[in-house]
């Protein structure tokens, strides 16, 4: 029970720190002024003159996002998130992974991988194979991510509505509702876990 408590109290502070997003930050001053230094430098690139030889270095980066930080990355990859191949936050996330995400959160990100094929199965297969309280504990953090994403996206089309374009240069609408869909879906469908699970 302790960890259902610890997943209900963090859905209940980013609920408060989402309410006071919208009271502190305009959304019109936010697009105006903050989101063009958010923007980045694709595709068309930035001139940096006078670096390195000749006519200097052109730089095409994408501008900063939350999925720059592992924090996302990771929690996916723990609670088996299924983003498809192919799918856009599948290659959202291996873009920030490969190109933008800082070395220790990479090293952190790769380590839990090596980790967890080492041990042979996931979180998921471990919480499956307990059922009870930790089945229930699996399934309450889905959710508590589920229901994060519905935030985001909610605040993200509100300070975004004027263009198709989020920050680190994603189509932010598609993406997130994908992965809001991903993450309804990692949750275990406990009747028919049951129904399946072999006899003792």
């Amino acid at each position: 029970m302790a960890h259902r408590r610890l997943v209900a109290h963090a859905r209940s502070f980013v609920a408060c720190l989402s309410a006071q997003i919208k009271e502190l930050v305009d959304a019109d001053e936010w697009f105006d002024v903050y989101r063009p230094v958010l923007g980045g430098f694709a595709p068309d690139g930035v001139l940096f003159a006078g670096v390195g030889h000749g006519e200097g270095l052109v730089v095409r980066d994408k501008g900063p996002s939350a999925g720059q930080h592992v924090i996302f990355a990771l929690v996916d990859f723990l609670l088996c998130v299924p983003h498809h191949q192919g799918g856009e936050i599948a290659s959202f996330q291996a873009e920030m992974v490969g190109r933008y995400m800082p070395a220790a959160h990479r090293s952190l990100l790769c380590e839990t991988h090596v980790r967890t094929e080492a041990a042979g199965r996931t979180v998921r297969d471990a919480v499956l194979a307990a059922g009870g309280e930790p089945l229930n504990a699996y399934n309450a953090a889905c959710d508590a991510l589920r229901a994060l994403r519905a935030r985001h996206l909610g605040i993200a089309t509100r300070y975004l509505m004027r263009t198709n374009t989020g920050t680190g240069g994603s189509s932010f609408r598609t993406m997130l509702k994908e992965a809001l869909d991903d993450t309804a879906a990692a949750a275990v469908d406990i009747a028919a876990a049951a129904a399946a699970a072999p006899d003792v």
